[in-house]
């Protein structure tokens, strides 16, 4: 009796798991496209406006990397009307995965500033394939920045871009960027892969800053996105828009997948942001 009823209690359980599997091996497949406004102040009224666009975490050729993801990704931000393109580190996922992120990030549009940085996995397949991804962003005309800034003119304003080298794996100096930093007014923006750098900034010192890594937790059950964040990521920023020492800090999803091919309840992700007027929410394209 009680074989009879252990028989029957588990078919639900195994078809739950079934299609929570076969949804999680789909869901990397399914691009999403997040809008994000950013209401300006005071610092930043110079920035209404300004639209940016964010890819991050693409690890290219790594296991449960999607071609097709990617190369929508692209298409998608090459449509939209924006000033700046970030790419905030992780691009490669192997050690063959340099000459394929270049090849696609080479479909990227050429008609605004396109600046990237780099994360960990960039570093694990460093060497030889480390060289060949900056070698090909260069070509590209796509800044990768470590530890340095640059002034950009995009259509709609000027702007100082800082970056750091990947922070997970402790390659980051912010002392450097800030040496390289002048004291103007212009705004300021910062890219790091590592979200948890931006516990250093100095309260207002960038306008907003961009990161990746978190994967939004990958694997989105209750509690677990989180263990994953805080154990495997080592970082308390799983995904969206924070405030930190007062700076903005947007941590992108992302588009690929690391560890486990897996993604679910958690879509791949390509960020726009807007700044805007208080009150003047709402994305109109």
């Amino acid at each position: 009796m009680l074989r009879g009823i252990l028989s029957i209690s588990w078919k639900p359980l195994a078809l739950c798991a079934g299609l929570a599997l076969t949804d999680a091996l789909w869901e990397p497949t399914r691009l999403r496209v997040a809008q994000v406004d950013l209401p300006v102040d005071e610092r930043t009224n110079l920035l209404v406006g300004v639209r940016l666009a964010q890819l991050s975490d693409l690890h290219v050729r790594g296991r449960g990397w999607r071609r097709g993801t990617l190369a929508r990704a692209i298409e998608l931000c090459n449509r939209e009307v924006v000033d700046l393109v970030a790419i905030t580190g992780d691009m490669i996922g192997s050690v063959a995965g340099a000459a394929d992120a270049v090849e696609l990030l080479g479909r990227l549009r050429a008609d605004v500033p396109r600046i990237a940085v780099l994360g960990n996995h960039d570093h694990v397949h460093g060497g030889r394939p480390l060289q060949q991804l900056i070698e090909g962003l260069d070509s590209l005309g796509i800044v990768v920045l470590r530890n340095r800034a640059v002034f950009v003119q995009t259509p709609s304003c000027e702007l100082w871009v800082a970056g750091v080298d990947d922070g997970y794996s402790m390659r980051d100096d912010l002392g450097q960027v800030r040496r390289a930093l002048p004291p103007d007014d212009f705004p300021r923006l910062f890219l790091t892969h590592y979200p948890d750098v931006a516990d250093q900034l100095r309260p207002g010192e960038f306008q907003l800053s961009l990161a990746g890594h978190s994967h939004g937790g990958q694997i989105r059950f209750p509690v677990l996105a989180s263990l994953a964040s805080n154990l495997h990521a080592r970082t308390k920023y799983v995904s969206g828009l924070y405030r930190v020492n007062g700076n903005p800090l947007y941590v992108s999803p992302g588009l690929g997948v690391s560890g486990v091919p897996l993604r679910f309840r958690n879509w791949p992700v390509l960020s726009f942001l807007r700044f805007v007027l208080p009150g003047r929410t709402g994305w109109t394209g």
